[in-house]
């Protein structure tokens, strides 16, 4: 059973639904309503400029385990939204995440991945296992791969603006959906946006510079 509390509501203006999931970066510019120069330092994606409170919420990862944002303050977060089905970007993303906590060292230990399913009916238990296997996150404590109904899942869908629709691409079929990965604070402030084609050493430099403070 999953719950959600948004302590402060996500602007409805930063809605991002891209069917076409390679472009992300140019919507978000404009959707997101974010700034780059408002925080100089750090090095990937678009910043937020006012550093809202993450939505919290609660669901249960790969290994049963109950995860909450609210909890994983005094870390920072790095939030994504994936499928084990997906043929392109999500192993991509996922790849690159599990490079750059391996990348992080030491500081990977103040660092929660979290990937919340966008295909309820399709990410059971098992697919969610041979993913994380398959993309050399198996053996990472700090990797979260978060599953659930339709009803657990779609408030932290809602509530992070996130797009998610079935879509047929020759006889496969698959899910469009957001594609990108937020950065959360210590304090589980949102401060910056991740376009899905992020590189691994955006993610460390960025991871980097919020424990520094």
């Amino acid at each position: 059973m999953a719950s959600l509390t948004q302590k402060r509501p996500l602007p409805g203006s930063w809605i991002l639904v891209s069917l076409a999931v390679a472009v992300v970066i140019a919507a978000a510019g404009i959707v997101f309503g974010l700034r780059r120069a408002s925080q100089p330092k750090l090095a990937g994606g678009l910043v937020f400029s006012d550093m809202p409170q993450a939505p919290d919420f609660s669901l249960r990862d790969q290994n049963g385990q109950t995860v909450t944002m609210s909890q994983l303050q005094g870390k920072v977060v790095a939030l994504t939204f994936l499928y084990t089905r997906c043929p392109d970007v999500c192993p991509l993303m996922a790849s690159n995440l599990a490079a750059a906590d391996q990348r992080l060292g030491g500081d990977a230990a103040n660092l929660e991945i979290l990937s919340v399913s966008v295909d309820p009916a399709n990410d059971t238990l098992p697919a969610v296992k041979k993913f994380t296997e398959d993309h050399s996150l198996a053996d990472k404590p700090n990797w979260h791969y978060l599953i659930g109904s339709p009803g657990d899942l779609q408030p932290v869908w809602q509530a992070y603006h996130v797009g998610s629709q079935a879509a047929s691409l020759g006889d496969f079929q698959g899910v469009d959906h957001s594609a990108m990965v937020y950065l959360a604070d210590r304090s589980g402030r949102l401060r910056v946006i991740l376009p899905a084609n992020f590189t691994v050493s955006d993610v460390v430099d960025d991871v980097r510079t919020l424990l520094a403070g």
